[in-house]
């Protein structure tokens, strides 16, 4: 009878013929009594208005004639409309998503088989595209000989839960991924591994340097064989004066959604043909752009687009991209942060190093002129009676030597402390010539047996400095050319004047300098690899030099000599007495 009412009202009792209508039915379940056919279709309305109401669809398969019926809410669930249905188990099964086909059938048989319930998720093909997830449940019906005549089941649109579930799961591993590595440009090529495909066809990740400079550090495509073309991306940097969406996201720290990509968006976005062409030859027809933000500025964007999958982007899907943009943003500042801290203790390793190195020479220098006065003084005082006057003249000028080497190793220390900490230099007016001729005459009474030769120009023009420094300049330029020049060979010191500047250079025949050390040999502290190690100094004349000059408006240079020997020379502003 069941049978028989299934096929002749196509699965609606109210479509029985009036003659039929007059019948008694007995012996429906949680119904007392004798029913009549109009409380069964009142059973059935309340059913299907129950089913509506949830969302839930049903249909029946005919086993045995493979017939399939499909109720409305089945239909719309399917987006069939007005396309129809042939109403078959073969047609039904190019309904679910080819991956999913399989999966489906096991289910099937094991119900069958094992005489269980049906129950199965799977995707289904819409056929104006996009996919559907369904929950299908099912009871199989059998006859006296136990063979399977009938199947009854309903459905239910459970996208949205598989859509959360999904999204759940992605941001879970993308906060785990994100969190391995602290180096952000690793960080960001993983943001659009994860991307695609969980969440496109194509990704891009955008950087802006401090500076404005927009750089594409990753693009990632589903399909292997398309990414030759996605990463000529990376070629085509988008260009800050178009208004173009990326530059919008950039620019307004805010998200943007197209839905439907419309191929005027590509065409102004299109750097040239040929990148318009790649845009179309992807096929984008839906797009997230997405900002990379933290609390200071936007450090980039992250492009998502859709292509051969035909997914079409919603709201829900912009969330999830937002959030993964949040926290590829939060390892982005993580790995900024890292990064600033391992330079900081890198940068106080290397200033303690500096420092340590620093006391030991600065002992050292210091010591070494002390023992040598102390030394004296003590020999002095003890036996000068038995001393004959050269021997007392000796201990003396060496008391004077090491005690002036002594006075230039603390003047040094404490002009560059003041320069470091910001002090000015009142410039007054001054005449190189005499002043250079005092220090000369100073340095060849010290070093006897040194020639030091001084030529200057006849209109040398006063200069804008301070006395005190332009000497300490002069005695260590003149000291510097001492240590490592030929006792035999002059020292020498030209003056020359300029249109608005005297130039000062001191020149030896000495070991010269390398190329690549001549702007390392004016830091604070530089000892070449070149030098002696029993050499006097410590690597601080030549960087107050440099200080001091340049504090005083003037430029300061090395530079090796033709035939042997170094040049070092600055320049000082001439006084302009209108000025």
């Amino acid at each position: 009878m069941l049978k028989l009412l299934r096929f002749k009202t196509n699965g609606h009792l109210s479509d029985l013929p009036d003659a039929i209508h007059s019948s008694i039915v007995s012996g429906v379940p949680g119904i007392p009594g004798p029913t009549t056919l109009e409380a069964l279709i009142e059973i059935e309305e309340r059913f299907r208005l129950a089913a509506d109401a949830a969302g839930i669809g049903t249909w029946d398969w005919d086993i045995a004639s493979g017939g399939v019926h499909l109720s409305e809410r089945t239909y719309a669930l399917h987006g069939l409309g007005d396309i129809g249905f042939s109403g078959t188990y073969d047609a039904y099964l190019k309904l679910i998503h080819p991956t999913d086909r399989e999966d489906f059938a096991n289910g099937i048989v094991r119900a069958i088989q094992d005489t269980t319930d049906l129950d199965v998720e799977y995707r289904i093909m819409l056929p104006a595209g996009g996919i559907r997830w369904v929950e299908a449940r099912g009871s199989v019906r059998f006859d006296a000989a136990g063979n399977a005549v009938r199947m009854l089941g309903m459905g239910i649109d459970i996208t949205k839960r598989k859509r959360t579930e999904a999204a759940l799961r992605f941001l879970a591993d993308s906060a785990e991924l994100l969190g391995a590595s602290l180096d952000y440009e690793t960080v960001l090529q993983r943001v659009a591994e994860l991307a695609v495909p969980a969440l496109a066809d194509w990704c891009a990740v955008d950087l802006v340097d401090p500076d404005g400079t927009i750089r594409r550090l990753a693009v990632t495509h589903a399909d292997p064989a398309k990414s030759e073309i996605a990463q000529k991306f990376k070629e085509y940097v988008p260009d800050r004066r178009k208004s173009e969406p990326l530059i919008h996201v950039l620019r307004s720290a805010r998200s943007i959604l197209e839905p439907d990509l419309p191929d005027s968006t590509l065409v102004a976005a299109a750097l040239d043909d040929n990148h318009l062409r790649m845009m179309r030859e992807l096929q984008f027809r839906s797009v997230m752009i997405v900002p990379l933000l933290t609390l200071e500025r936007t450090l980039g964007a992250l492009t998502l687009m859709s292509g051969e999958s035909g997914r079409r982007y919603d709201e829900a899907d912009l969330a999830i991209a937002e959030d993964l943009a949040k926290r590829a943003s939060l390892a982005i500042n993580n790995a900024a942060l890292y990064r600033e801290s391992r330079e900081s203790a890198e940068k106080l390793r290397r200033a303690n190093a500096a420092k340590d190195e620093f006391l030991g020479l600065v002992s050292h220098e210091l010591k070494t002129p002390i023992t040598t006065i102390l030394g004296n003084a003590e020999l002095l005082e003890k036996r000068a009676g038995l001393l004959d006057e050269e021997s007392q003249s000796e201990a003396l000028a060496d008391v004077r030597t090491d005690a002036e080497r002594l006075n230039r190793v603390i003047d040094n220390l404490l002009v560059l402390a003041r320069i470091e900490g910001g002090e000015e230099i009142e410039a007054e007016p001054l005449s190189l010539l005499p002043l250079s001729k005092r220090i000369c005459d100073e340095h060849a009474r010290r070093h006897e047996g040194r020639d030091i030769v001084l030529r200057a120009d006849t209109d040398m023009a006063l200069v804008s400095a301070h006395q005190d420094h332009v000497e300490l300049v002069l005695r260590n330029l003149l000291n510097n050319a001492e240590k490592y020049s030929c006792r035999t060979m002059p020292i020498e010191l030209d003056l020359a004047a300029g249109s608005d500047h005297v130039f000062v250079s001191v020149l030896d025949r000495g070991v010269g300098i390398p190329d690549d050390e001549i702007e390392a040999v004016f830091t604070a502290f530089y000892r070449s690899s070149r030098t002696p190690a029993d050499q006097q100094g410590f690597g601080i004349g030549l960087a107050v030099c440099k200080r001091l000059v340049e504090a005083q408006g003037g430029e300061i240079w090395a530079r090796r000599r033709e035939g042997g020997g170094c040049e070092f020379g600055f320049s000082l502003p001439a006084y302009d007495e209108a000025a």
